[in-house]
């Protein structure tokens, strides 16, 4: 018994085998941490730090939060996790050479597993907020404005040109592991390079805030994007009151393929970009060009999706200025998306059904007039629309974000967002792939 009490890893440590194997990782995750996101900035500490700039103030975040319970994603925004950081940023020694740099948000997901057999997984998502640092060895700063490198560098993921000459000399081993792929991706690569090789794009300080703070959108569909499966089950297909084989993986992946401005977008160079860069500790092989894939669409979805989102947010506002004067009532984002679906169906069919609402039929036609405009402004106001020139969303991938997002609301509604059961990992690509991805970060 003596012997057996002595020779415990708890009796030489004080602690069990597990938690000295857990207090070894620490360090590591903290590596990690500081090479996606920086140093953290606690609650309490004043922002920016010496040398550093402030890119979103706690009023710009809040934006992302309204705009998801807007859409009716309260639960999921009261979920989500925000931290601020600062990072310092590489100080280049040519800055004339900078052509891309990498962005200013970013995020991560984890699992928590059940402890209950049959019971939930819980997801829990962080946006991580940085500001980005410009100091010199002694840490005294650097700069007493956003350098302008910087600023055009973090815009330039969405020229195809200035992609294009970043990566130039990567390019053949990057596309190796695209197999069969690889010709047809490096043709679209030097194809949009040479359409956007003259055009120049807006580069300022109020751009980037803008680009930053929609970006926010974007990281947390990834989230999102967990409950989207590949296939909807014939008999989740038979109960459902709407049509939910629109809004799977595999149709929107049909959607992409359908759509030819969407694979000759600046989106889809920066997303295959992405992609490849994945898996550059990969061997070519079909595993790797389906991950290089799964991964285009992940982030396309993501872009898209978070567009919609914010869509809906400028729609919503559109009509609650329109009829805040007539209706004894709120406007809510069901009314919004059953509104749209009669006008875009109008515009699609040449018809003009959406006058006779009821809600509508209380504007003069001056009044419906400007309504209709607004909402047409809303849908270009993107800044991946309006200054990097991203196609629209269509009316496609319209019908499918919206169906998706009636999922998510109901999620949302039932306390059974971002909770997933084994089903679902095995339901899911963008969930398998997307830990694959989490638990490779280094």
């Amino acid at each position: 018994m003596e012997l057996r009490k002595s020779k415990t890893t708890r009796a030489q440590f004080g602690k069990s085998f597990i938690e000295l194997i857990l207090e070894g990782l620490i360090p590591a995750f903290n590596r990690i941490e500081r090479n996606l996101f920086g140093l953290s900035i606690e609650p309490d500490e004043e922002r920016p730090w010496p040398g550093a700039f402030v890119l979103l103030s706690d009023d710009e975040v809040k934006l992302l939060l309204d705009v998801l319970e807007i859409n009716g994603l309260q639960r999921f925004s009261d979920q989500l996790n925000i931290e601020w950081f600062t990072r310092a940023e590489e100080i280049p020694t040519n800055i004339d050479a900078i052509l891309v740099h990498r962005s200013t948000a970013s995020s991560q997901i984890i699992f928590q597993l059940p402890t209950v057999e049959r019971d939930f997984a819980r997801l829990i998502f962080r946006i991580g907020i940085i500001d980005p640092q410009f100091v010199d060895e002694e840490g005294n700063p650097l700069y007493t404005e956003l350098p302008p490198w910087y600023v055009r560098g973090v815009l330039n993921n969405y020229h195809p040109y200035a992609v294009y000459m970043a990566y130039r000399h990567r390019l053949p081993e990057m596309l190796e592991r695209a197999g069969k792929f690889s010709v047809p991706f490096a043709q679209l690569l030097k194809c949009m390079a040479k359409r956007y090789e003259t055009k120049s794009f807006q580069s300022d300080e109020k751009l980037l805030k803008e680009h930053v703070k929609l970006a926010l959108l974007h990281e947390a569909v990834h989230a999102l994007v967990c409950h989207l499966p590949d296939k909807i089950q014939t008999n989740e297909l038979e109960k459902a009151p709407h049509k939910l084989e629109e809004f799977s993986v595999d149709s929107y992946v049909q959607l992409v393929d359908k759509f030819p401005k969407l694979q000759q977008s600046p989106l889809f160079i920066k997303n295959l970009i992405k992609g490849l860069e994945k898996v550059e500790n990969e061997p070519p092989s079909d595993k790797t060009l389906k991950n290089i894939k799964t991964h285009i669409v992940l982030e396309m979805f993501c872009d898209r999706f978070g567009m919609y989102l914010y869509e809906n947010y400028l729609k919503y506002q559109v009509y609650k200025k329109a009829f805040q004067e007539f209706l004894d009532y709120d406007v809510t984002i069901g009314m919004v998306l059953s509104l749209e679906a009669v006008r875009r169906t109008d515009e699609d069919n040449n018809e003009d059904r959406f006058k006779d609402r009821a809600e509508v039929k209380c504007l003069s036609e001056r009044e419906l007039t400007k309504l209709k405009e607004d909402l047409k402004d809303s849908e270009r106001s993107h800044v991946l629309i309006a200054t990097f020139e991203n196609p629209i969303l269509s009316s496609e991938e319209r019908m499918l974000f919206m169906q998706f997002l009636n999922l998510l609301r109901e999620l949302d509604r039932e306390r059974k967002i971002l909770l997933f059961n084994e089903q679902n990992y095995t339901d899911s690509r963008f969930v398998r792939h997307t830990l694959a991805t989490e638990s490779s970060k280094d």
